[in-house]
């Protein structure tokens, strides 16, 4: 499969790995905005089927932040530029698959086929106040360091709050990378940019309230904490259709990363081959039952 991104404007759509035949799998972004995160995983999923990732643009500072279901707008328009008709796949990591959920009832709404796939997303919390700032910018820094550096830097908010504007938050931030050795000072400008559109897509994620969504949903948990029962509990609560839930190796970072990168693509295989099988008479279409994996309506007693 060919991705076509004659667009003027940049498309969000990038290919990750060799073409191949399939229907894709689409890979939503997480806080930083990049597809990068994914490449591990779809050098082995895209040895079945075509891997495209869905990329944010740089959010700049003199600009509001998008709001999920603007962005849920964008990629709907630019993945219909690449597969104008479904069935689509779409898996979203982290916040991505807030973004991800978005997309899947719009296209739904639109007639298409939709499998939605949530890696390690938290659900929304009803009446929870948005993230501010300085937390956001928070999350950012400890996600950062642990992909980049194999540790979490942990900064308190308040420290943060306590300084004069945004931009001396950033700076604060810098600072810290470059004294860990996780950053060199030539790459400011670059990170920098990540920051920023991190902070806006966490901000934008925490005032979002998900639409009802009717089809099924597909929950990849990581084992480390391990959180099945509370993620399951917090997505049906906007979920109409059948929830399904599999255990794979790893934590919020690790589960991408090449060590387990192999179990997440098969996890994601096995649960779009079987979408894509004719329905069982009533039963949904979920990932077959396994160690790690919970089929709603009967019980699996590894996950109790």
């Amino acid at each position: 499969m060919t991705v076509d991104v004659a667009d003027p404007i940049r498309s969000p759509v990038v290919a990750l790995g060799a073409p191949v035949g399939g229907t894709p799998v689409l890979l939503v972004h997480g806080s930083t905005g990049t597809a990068a995160a994914f490449r591990s995983v779809a050098r082995h999923l895209g040895q079945h089927r075509p891997c495209l990732g869905i990329e944010a643009e740089e959010v700049p500072p003199d600009l509001p932040a998008p709001s999920v279901d603007a962005l849920a707008r964008r990629y709907v328009r630019a993945i219909r530029h690449v597969r104008p008709d479904g069935p689509y796949h779409l898996a979203g990591w982290s916040l991505g698959g807030a973004i991800a959920w978005s997309m899947a009832a719009r296209l739904r709404a639109e007639g298409d086929d939709v499998t939605l796939i949530l890696m390690d997303t938290r659900p929304p919390v009803a009446g929870a106040e948005p993230t501010d700032h300085a937390e956001a910018l928070c999350d950012f820094a400890e996600t950062f360091s642990q992909a980049v550096g194999g540790r979490r830097l942990l900064v308190d908010p308040e420290r943060l709050r306590r300084l004069p504007d945004e931009d001396r938050q950033y700076a604060e931030i810098l600072r810290r990378f470059t004294d860990a050795g996780l950053v060199d000072p030539d790459d400011h400008g670059y990170v920098l940019g990540r920051a920023r559109t991190a902070v806006a897509l966490t901000v934008a994620v925490s005032a979002w309230q998900p639409e009802p969504y009717g089809g099924a949903v597909h929950l990849l948990v990581p084992e480390r904490p391990g959180a099945v029962h509370q993620l399951v509990a917090g997505w049906s609560r906007h979920c109409g259709g059948a929830i399904s839930a599999r255990s794979v190796p790893g934590d919020h970072i690790s589960m991408l990363e090449p060590a387990n990168a192999a179990q997440l693509a098969d996890a994601l295989r096995r649960v779009v081959v079987a979408a894509e099988q004719p329905p069982p008479g009533e039963e949904s279409l979920v990932a077959e039952p396994s160690e790690g994996c919970r089929r709603f309506g009967r019980k699996d007693p590894s996950l109790r």
